[in-house]
């Protein structure tokens, strides 16, 4: 859920998978002190995967965004 933009957001693949969130902070200096600011969020799917040399593999993956 996103608090500053009161947004759902809902991730979803047609298999499981591993999910890695990571806030997004930039620095700079105000008044001579370092300030750090959030910026964003990154969402990195992850799944485990054996495919053998010239192999394909489809993964179905959805994100729904819906104001609240």
């Amino acid at each position: 859920f996103d608090k500053a933009n009161r947004v759902q957001i809902t991730l979803g693949a047609d298999r499981e998978f591993s999910l890695w969130s990571l806030p997004v902070h930039t620095t700079s200096y105000q008044s001579d002190k370092l300030q750090k600011v959030y910026q964003s969020s990154c969402f990195v799917q992850q799944w485990s995967l054996e495919l053998d040399p010239g192999a394909q593999e489809e993964l179905r993956v959805t994100m729904d965004l819906r104001k609240r």
